[in-house]
């Protein structure tokens, strides 16, 4: 049973209070809950799937975005930790990865229950600093080309530029939660990680996504699949597969 201050958090396109273990799944920049709404009824029955809502995101837009990785993680933790006892595992793409990288630190930090499972996806390990061209200060335009050369904004919406403007804070604010990781020390986690990216990502290449593989001191994936930043879009039955198979074993060595 969720809490109230639970639900702003975690939406539930489907249901399965039978579930073994739940998936939170953060978006990209950006993004919102709706990304992961379809993998709710394609998914394992055996795992539920909770696609987090973020501050200042779709159904939260009147709030403010929280200021950083650190933060967001923290308040996330809260929420998924007083939502029910089962298992969990992390979901993360792009900017989602980092976060869901915090959430499993700082469940060690504070002595939480962590995930049983930490999958990451089109961005590199935060052993890395980040290297890319900060985009979070640009100008409204080249905010927006920017954007757009990601192919993380849909034609439509790049086309309602009123709609678009209200977005700009939000989506500023997400970049500048990444331009502004610290970077974490290696083997910084114990649980295992599965690491996905796309084969011609231009923003990650698969040798920063075999980077992960110095965040934990577990067992270590990765698996690069066809297309760019976005490839999750022509691959997530293949993601959802592999996601299902490593929960189930986790939740096998965990009895």
């Amino acid at each position: 049973m969720r809490s109230r201050s639970s639900s702003k958090w975690l939406t539930l396109p489907v249901e399965r209070p039978q579930a073994r273990v739940r998936l939170y799944c953060l978006p990209h920049a950006g993004g919102g809950a709706s990304t992961y709404w379809p993998w709710a009824r394609a998914v394992a029955d055996f795992i539920e799937v909770c696609p987090v809502q973020l501050p200042g995101r779709e159904s939260r837009f009147d709030e403010s975005a929280l200021g950083s990785a650190d933060e967001i993680a923290d308040a996330l933790l809260d929420r998924i930790v007083e939502s029910d006892d089962r298992p969990y595992a992390l979901f993360g793409h792009s900017m989602g990865a980092a976060v869901a990288f915090q959430v499993a630190r700082n469940a060690a930090r504070r002595g939480r229950p962590g995930p049983i499972h930490l999958f990451v996806s089109a961005f590199h390990s935060p052993t890395l600093p980040y290297r890319r061209t900060a985009v979070s200060t640009l100008p409204d335009r080249e905010l927006i080309h920017s954007l757009s050369s990601y192919g993380g904004i849909p034609k439509a919406l790049l086309e309602a530029q009123e709609y678009l403007q209200l977005l700009l804070p939000a989506i500023r604010q997400d970049f500048s939660v990444v331009e502004s990781l610290p970077i974490a020390a290696a083997r910084s986690l114990d649980c295992p990680v599965t690491v996905f990216g796309g084969a011609d990502d231009e923003y990650v290449t698969p040798e920063e996504l075999a980077t992960w593989r110095e965040t934990t001191s577990g067992h270590c994936t990765v698996h690069v699949l066809p297309g760019g930043h976005f490839y999750l879009r022509d691959s997530a039955e293949t993601v959802l597969a592999k996601l299902a198979d490593d929960t189930a074993l986790q939740l096998e060595l965990s009895r």
